[in-house]
C-alpha cells in the first residue's frame, strides 16, 4: 500500500467513522465476529471494508490494528 494514500476514500469515511466511534460504546456488535487464535481481537465489516480491532476489558480499551479492503484484511 501506497503510505500517501488513504485507505478508503472519502465516500467510505461517513459509513466507517460511526460504526468505529460506537465500538467505544459497544465493542462487541451484532455484526462483530471474533478472529480465531487470536485471544482479544474481533472484526466488523462495513460494506467492502474491514476493521480489526482488540478489547482490553479490563482496562476498557478498544484499540484499532486495521481498517482495510476485504481482500486484503487477512493476509
Amino acid at each position: 500500500m501506497d503510505a500517501d494514500k488513504p485507505v478508503f476514500d472519502s465516500s467510505e469515511k461517513r459509513y466507517i467513522t460511526p460504526k468505529i466511534e460506537n465500538l467505544a460504546v459497544d465493542p462487541r456488535p451484532d455484526n462483530c465476529k471474533k478472529l480465531k487464535g487470536q485471544p482479544n481481537n474481533w472484526r466488523i465489516r462495513i460494506r467492502d471494508y474491514r476493521v480489526i480491532y482488540s478489547v482490553d476489558d479490563d482496562l476498557r480499551i478498544v484499540e484499532i490494528i486495521i481498517i482495510c479492503h476485504r481482500s486484503q484484511a487477512y493476509k
